[in-house]
């Protein structure tokens, strides 16, 4: 074998080598799962349109705004989730990762529901945990990248099917479009809502999509012969509560 080729081999095993030191320790580390910040100082603030000329608010978008009023979710009571099937150990298995590190804003105008608007949701993905310590840290190191991506945002666009009046303790059934981010991609999507007017200061709901996870740009490795498949498709959902205030 010429010098050359030994050379090229060296190489070539040394770029394995390296590679999969980075694969593992993104795999296996995956950071500490605590947030860099409180969820809270991530979320952008739901209000009034400022035109481009710089004058303020119309009067018609403060009236409107004026007439409806702002509620906060509340991460203490509130769970962002992922659900996706796979056979894990050549049995069926449902994965479900969650965390409360959710924020966003709601404005509902209890006259005119047409009028309601839902701001920017935000989930802080590093803090996703399910039932397995591993499974934490490849979720947040190789297939989330949370240390560099660490927030999920979803920015409303048009909220359809809105009744035209709302009675405490009836769910409303709409959809909400929507530009979802994931990583370093940005996916149009339509999330199923049900959402419950508990009070004029309290309401309750569920948001979910069901989407191949490949849509969002998100790759998961199999590892065999312990996760022998992974479902395409995967389940997001969004339980939350929000408070006025």
């Amino acid at each position: 074998m010429g010098l050359i080729v030994r050379i090229v081999m060296g190489v070539v095993v040394l770029a394995v080598v390296a590679a999969a030191a980075v694969f593992l320790y993104t795999f296996f580390i995956g950071g500490s799962g605590e947030p860099s910040t409180d969820i809270s100082q991530v979320v952008s603030t739901l209000a009034p349109t400022t035109p481009p000329d710089g004058e303020g608010a119309s009067g018609a978008e403060v009236e409107a705004a004026a007439a409806g009023v702002l509620f906060n979710i509340v991460p203490e009571e509130s769970e962002a989730r992922f659900v996706i099937d796979e056979i894990l150990n050549n049995n069926p298995f449902t994965v479900v990762g969650t965390t409360n590190q959710v924020g966003g804003q709601l404005i509902v105008d209890f006259a005119d529901p047409s009028k309601t608007q839902i701001g920017e949701i935000v989930v802080n993905l590093r803090t996703l945990v399910t039932d397995d310590g591993n499974r934490d840290r490849a979720v947040r190191g190789f297939i989330l990248n949370t240390n560099q991506y660490e927030f999920s945002r979803f920015m409303p666009t048009a909220l359809n099917g809105l009744p035209e009046a709302i009675t405490f303790g009836e769910p409303l059934n709409f959809t909400i479009d929507g530009n979802l981010t994931v990583i370093d991609k940005t996916t149009p999507v339509t999330f199923a809502a049900s959402v419950t007017p508990i009070s004029e200061t309290r309401i309750e709901g569920l948001a979910t999509l069901i989407i191949n996870y490949a849509d969002l740009g998100v790759s998961i490795p199999r590892l065999p012969p312990q996760v022998a498949s992974v479902d395409d498709e995967i389940r997001l959902e969004l339980d939350f509560v929000a408070v006025a205030g």
